[in-house]
């Protein structure tokens, strides 16, 4: 069974934000562009763009081998309009009871 799922996604600038930031990770596998902080009602968070979403492509270039700074300068490079294509995990781990210790 295939835990992920791929969506294409086109957005459109609103007051000069797509309401994203692009964090990235390194492990022994590679380099992951990763989706935070969506900003709620922004235009990341209204295409249905979710936290910790792994970012594949940009306007159809393939950015797993970027630095953070390729695939930011390419996104800011894109103008008003993005398609991108992420990765989902299909595993939805659920919060568990908070107990606050302080």
């Amino acid at each position: 069974m295939n835990n992920f799922s791929e969506h294409k996604i086109f957005l459109k600038k609103k007051k000069g934000t797509f309401g994203f930031f692009l964090v990235t990770r390194k492990n022994k596998t590679g380099v992951y562009h990763l989706l935070e902080n969506v900003i709620k009602n922004g235009p990341a968070w209204r295409a249905g763009l979710k936290q910790n979403d792994q970012v594949l492509e940009i306007n159809g270039k393939n950015v797993s081998n970027f630095s953070h700074y390729e695939a930011a300068e390419f996104i800011r490079k894109s103008g008003d309009n993005l398609f991108i294509l992420v990765r989902r995990s299909k595993i939805i781990i659920e919060p568990i009871e908070v107990i606050r210790l302080f």
